[in-house]
């Protein structure tokens, strides 16, 4: 789904620019997939500890200064990561039960 949203992004827009909001643009993608993981159950939903946020997922990409001369003239976007936790499944269930009369 991931590489789909991508690619859709790219087919979309005539030219994504080398700067902190195309970036972003990628970035939404991926944010926006990651959280359709979240709806269908396979990654775990945001929670608190406290007031602390421990969020299902995590995306992380670079900020445009920070990257090369160099991979600029090739026009490609890397160092972007993410993090996600899934929820796991149940397999089987085991019930005991009795009925009586």
């Amino acid at each position: 789904r991931l590489q789909r949203e991508i690619f859709q992004l790219f087919v979309a827009n005539r030219k994504i620019p080398f700067t902190d909001a195309g970036i972003a643009l990628v970035e939404n993608r991926i944010r926006y997939v990651l959280k359709l993981g979240q709806e269908a159950g396979g990654i775990v939903e945001d929670t608190y500890e406290g007031d602390e946020l421990i969020p299902g997922y995590t995306v992380s990409v670079p900020a445009a200064k920070d990257i090369s001369v160099a991979e600029k003239k090739q026009r490609r976007l890397s160092g972007i990561t993410f993090q996600a936790s899934l929820t796991g499944a149940i397999h089987l269930v085991e019930i005991k039960g009795s009925v009586v009369i």
